[in-house]
């Protein structure tokens, strides 16, 4: 194919960009998991590869076993997993959403929400990537004989998770599969069939760059104290047994009375001999244990400072500072839990959104987005009511006002409940602007006496509903003084 040649402004060629790839990861002198080409590469991981003791991957298990890993682990999932999830459709700048994205999006939000079993249990699933570094999902599509659709189309009947140790990557980073009859070198996976999610990924390393080996020396140095402690404990918890016998005792004999001191680390009650002399030896220590629980709490501090963002999240420090941390824990956490939702929703539009897109719909100029809202709660009343005030001064851009709410906007066509007529329906408050429709006024009055009114006005009169209300009684007022008259 001839080479088309690019002009500038001033008549000069310009140059081209280099299309292939320059610096393959194949060709990295510097990465040491090296490997033939049709085989699968190790996981480069330092604590996987050399302090692992034989158990690969599978140390992050056992680091995961510890209460304040597993704690500060689950926080991330549950909260991630309690956001509301929708499927936005691809939508072109300063343009309407068209028929046939609306629709795409509406297919890939069904399978997603409502064909898939629970996708917050498949979410908590992929979030096992954090610590590993890595997870692996299969994807079991529906639309077959053994799962059919009615649409002839092909959904999702199910996610399933599979252990990331049969699961290997080539030196350009294609995934194989080990199986009972392929271990090595392995098998080539389908495409469009797995779900391959990164934790902090890296081109370089298809294993990702895993929580755990961040955590595991503060986690093996905790392991080890603790085992010094309850030596500690077990040396000078309780008094050393002494027993005395008399010279030239035959052994028999010493070996009971060496019985019967064992028996009374053990027993209530014992019962020996009157001429046998038993007492015991009260061990004396001149350090403290605080030592080893302050070691400990430093390296629980160091975990949870790499899990959370913030060491004051984890417990509080002294006395009144429990609000301090709670409020703490929400502003530090937030920014690593909108990283977390960014990874999730990357692995999940870049790979299940598109399989499924183009499997139905063939390759689009754009695709539906699959979206975490994790930006930082507000109170929608709140939120509301300051939309309300901004838009007596300013027009608002509808669509990022059904975003500031956390509302998706209706599609065309789409059926919608109309905006409530807080005074009437809601029997709350009126606004100031809803006294401008005298329907409004009438009807408010039949609900209400003029007593309860009046009280309205004076729990909330220093909101501008409290100040419309006012006006409502004033009104109120002059027509039964124009009846009485």
């Amino acid at each position: 194919m001839p080479i088309v040649k690019l002009y500038g402004p001033n008549g000069k060629i310009l140059d081209r960009p280099i299309y292939k790839v320059v610096a393959p990861v194949k060709d990295n002198p510097f990465r040491y998991w090296l490997a033939p080409p049709d085989m699968w590469s190790p996981n480069p991981d330092f604590i996987v590869t050399f302090h692992s003791d034989g158990k690969q991957i599978d140390i992050f298990n056992d680091i995961e076993t510890d209460p304040k890993v597993w704690g500060a682990l689950n926080q991330i999932k549950n909260k991630i997993t309690s956001y509301p999830k929708m499927v936005v459709p691809f939508q072109k700048k300063n343009q309407d959403v068209i028929t046939k994205d609306a629709m795409i999006a509406d297919f890939i939000e069904d399978v997603l929400l409502n064909e898939i079993p629970s996708i917050d249990d498949k979410i908590h699933e992929m979030l096992d990537g954090i610590l590993k570094g890595y997870c692996i999902q299969e994807i079991i599509y529906s639309g077959d004989l053994e799962h059919p659709r009615t649409d002839n189309m092909a959904g999702v009947y199910d996610i399933l998770m599979r252990h990331q140790r049969r699961f290997g990557f080539t030196m350009d980073n294609e995934m194989k599969m080990m199986t009972r009859g392929n271990m090595i070198p392995g098998e080539y996976v389908p495409k469009n069939k797995f779900i391959h999610f990164r934790f902090d990924p890296h081109n370089d390393n298809p294993y990702g760059n895993p929580l755990g080996n961040k955590i595991f020396w503060w986690w093996w140095i905790k392991k080890e104290i603790i085992k010094f402690w309850a030596t500690f404990l077990d040396k000078f918890g309780q008094p050393t047994a002494l027993g005395e016998y008399a010279r030239g005792l035959g052994q028999p004999e010493i070996d009971e009375l060496l019985n019967l001191l064992q028996t009374i680390q053990t027993e209530s009650s014992i019962v020996f001999p009157d001429d046998t002399k038993i007492r015991l030896l009260e061990a004396t220590r001149t350090g403290s244990t605080d030592g080893y629980k302050q070691a400990i709490e430093y390296c629980d501090s160091q975990i949870i400072y790499c899990i959370l963002g913030q060491e004051g999240t984890s417990s509080s420090k002294n006395v009144g500072s429990q609000a301090r941390d709670e409020t703490l824990q929400f502003e530090v956490t937030d920014p690593i839990i909108q990283g977390y939702c960014k990874n999730i929703e990357t692995a999940i539009n870049w790979q299940l959104v598109r399989f499924l897109v183009e499997i139905n719909f063939g390759p689009q100029e754009g695709y539906p987005h699959f979206d975490i809202k994790h930006e930082k709660e507000e109170d929608t009343k709140k939120v509301a009511e300051e939309l309300s005030a901004a838009n007596e001064l300013v027009d608002l851009p509808e669509d990022w006002t059904y975003k500031k709410l956390g509302v998706p906007k209706p599609s065309a066509g789409e059926a919608v409940i109309p905006k409530k007529q807080f005074g009437v329906s809601d029997f709350g408050n009126p606004s100031e602007l809803e006294f401008s429709n005298p329907e409004l006024v009438k009807e408010f009055a039949k609900r209400y006496s003029l007593e309860e009114i009046e009280q309205m006005a004076i729990d909330d009169y220093s909101k501008t509903s409290g100040k419309a209300l006012s006006r409502l009684i004033d009104e109120l007022k002059k027509k039964q003084t124009t009846m009485m008259l």
